[in-house]
């Protein structure tokens, strides 16, 4: 077999800014004194009780009980309530969806809010309930479009479809169309929350960027409350405080292996890695897990660079193996390759101490099959890798979706979660490629097939600045994406195409809904929600362009309103 030359590459560490300002950073950032930090833990302490008291009374109006809980939520609070939550939300689907009040029931906020809630929270709540508002001719009727928070909370339940709900995609397009017609009509702060709805749906949002930009909305309401608003800037802060403690630590484990300057063809993204790690996972109870998810992040984004642009086939071959069979021998690997198995290798080490005995250490067994799945897929997909070859759009969903290192990713996360929700059947489930899994990372790779696209469409002037910036990267050898790929495959234009691979993406969301509402046996839902989670990272950091690559752009505006810079409380 002919061996490909040894690729080069430029050195991805200056394609974007230089991210060693994080690092010099969080190495020397001081969070906040003890005595901050116990102040707003006692001001949160005083101000719970009053939320969790509205939160228990009775059921008597739903409407406000409902619009409570999505208040609480957008605000990032539900981590505080989340028993009083769940108890209203059971009763509400226990007690015929929460149908007590006949006129409650009639009013379309109402009724497509609950529904939105019931469903987020894993309930079969049913879609046929929008069938009322629609004339017998079988469309909305046009007297809904007055009332605006109805309007915007069908949009948004709109999103929570599963494959074959047309009552839903219909109700998708109804509102869409008549909700950016009136946003040009609203003032600030209603224009900003229907402009962020209609670009970014509440279901693909990012849970930390919805926190952010709901708090800032919720001040501006004259109808806001005090109190929860304090509580919400306090629990911001106290949580911010946590995760900057937490990239202290993470800085010095990077600086001390000096990655970057063993790999220097390799993206140093640490704090991006860390950013997708809260992504999933941002509440306190999962500050043990949150920096294993970041350094396997990190290390994926290696392994995915050392496949692209430094390895060369016969190379890549002998590195699939001793990775798949966990040779640490690793006889006539590479330096560069010695890097990334020995990184690996301590995180593995790390996720072990941390593990309890009662579990044992049968788990890791699964992590490295996941590394030796991930790897398998990079070598298969180089080996296609040719300018004379396109892909059919069949064979590339079919490999390209599982080279994302998801899976990977995906295995440290369960490995944090606790031994009550963890087990044998969980890991059994997750490499056994289920359609949760196989959705969420095809979902990945074509959000970023098509930010690539977008990125590049030169008919578009406000792409300019972007694609200049990153004319670096088309020095290295690119894969055909989905959308070069269906072009060829069916003769179509570049926006055809884009249209066919966002259509995909969408089934990809229904299949992820649908699996959320029907949970496999012995996999508890929360391993569902985190791979969900990870999904809105994608549509967050991939809606214009690839942010996590370039992330000197809004990625790093995000990063320090989500982690550096505290709220004015």
């Amino acid at each position: 077999m002919a061996v490909a030359a040894p690729k080069s590459a430029p050195d991805r560490r200056t394609m974007d800014y230089d991210p060693t300002v994080w690092g010099d950073f969080f190495l020397t950032h001081v969070p906040q004194t003890d005595e901050v930090v116990k102040a707003w833990e006692e001001q949160i302490e005083v101000l719970k009780p009053d939320v969790k008291r509205r939160l228990s009374a009775p059921i008597d109006h739903l409407a406000e009980r409902l619009n409570l809980i999505d208040v609480v939520e957008r605000l990032g609070l539900d981590y505080h309530f989340e028993e009083e939550i769940d108890h209203i939300m059971r009763q509400v689907h226990q007690n015929n969806h929460g149908c007590n009040n006949i006129d409650e029931d009639d009013e379309l906020n109402t009724v497509a809010l609950r529904f939105r809630l019931l469903r987020q929270h894993g309930y079969k709540a049913p879609s046929d309930v929008f069938n009322k508002f629609k004339t017998e001719g079988g469309v909305f009727k046009e007297e809904l479009v007055n009332d605006f928070e109805g309007m915007l909370n069908l949009y948004e339940a709109g999103y929570m479809r599963i494959k074959g709900e047309c009552v839903l995609d219909e109700a998708i397009e109804f509102t869409r169309s008549h909700l950016t017609a009136k946003a040009v009509e609203l003032e600030s702060p209603l224009a900003d929350r229907v402009t962020r709805a209609l670009k970014r749906p509440l279901r693909k949002v990012m849970a930390k960027c919805e926190h952010l930009f709901f708090i800032s909305f919720y001040e501006k309401l004259a109808s806001h409350d005090p109190a929860l608003l304090r509580l919400a800037k306090l629990s911001f802060n106290l949580l911010q405080n946590l995760y900057q403690t937490e990239l202290r630590t993470l800085t010095e484990w990077w600086l001390k292996l000096d990655t970057p300057t063993k790999l220097p063809y390799a993206r140093d993204k640490l704090v991006e890695s860390y950013l997708w790690a809260l992504g999933g996972m941002w509440e306190p109870k999962y500050s043990v897990t949150r920096p294993i998810v970041a350094k396997m992040t990190q290390f994926g984004t290696l392994m995915d660079d050392t496949f692209d642009n430094q390895g060369n086939i016969e190379e890549l071959e002998l590195f699939t193996a001793a990775m798949a069979r966990w040779d640490n021998s690793m006889e006539g690997m590479k330096p560069y390759m010695m890097v990334i198995f020995e990184g690996v290798a301590g995180i593995y080490g790390e996720i072990a101490s941390n593990t309890t005995k009662e579990r044992g250490l049968w788990y890791l067994d699964y992590g490295k099959k996941a590394v030796g799945n991930a790897v398998k897929l990079y070598l298969e997909e180089e080996k296609r890798t040719d300018k004379d070859y396109v892909a059919t759009v069949e064979e590339y969903r079919q490999l390209s979706s599982l080279t994302t290192c998801y899976e990977w990713i995906a295995y440290s996360a369960l490995c944090g979660l606790g031994d009550d929700l963890v087990s044998k059947d969980a890991f059994e489930w997750l490499l056994s490629e289920p359609a949760m899994l196989i959705a969420a990372t095809e979902q990945c790779r074509l959000q970023d097939d098509i930010a690539d696209h977008l990125v590049h469409d030169s008919t578009d002037p406000s792409n300019h600045d972007l694609s200049m910036s990153m004319l670096k990267e088309d020095e290295i050898e690119q894969k055909a994406t989905l959308v070069e790929c269906y072009m060829k495959q069916y003769g179509v234009s570049q926006q055809e195409a884009t249209k066919a691979v966002a259509d995909f993406v969408e089934e990809d969301w229904m299949i992820m809904n649908g699996e959320l509402l029907n949970p496999p046996p012995n996999v508890p839902v929360q391993i569902l929600t985190v791979l969900l989670r990870f999904a809105k990272n994608m549509d967050t950091l991939y809606k214009d362009f690839d942010g996590y690559t370039h992330s000197g752009t809004n990625t790093k505006d995000m990063i320090t309103a989500l982690i550096v810079t505290p709220m004015v409380i």
